[in-house]
């Protein structure tokens, strides 16, 4: 799987650390659910790239 990234890509990147990457991204998104945040905010900052 990390080589057929690669080839797409061109930036390394493996299989572990897209898990890694994953995990993080989750981990994150249930601490930030856990803390009454506003997604309407969430979703217009990932739109807009704030």
């Amino acid at each position: 799987m990390g080589d057929h990234l690669r080839q797409h890509t061109g930036y390394p990147i493996d299989t572990s650390e897209f898990l890694v990457a994953v995990a993080a991204s989750l981990g994150f998104l249930l601490g930030i659910g856990a803390e009454n945040v506003n997604f309407g905010w969430v979703a217009a900052l990932l739109v807009g790239g704030g």
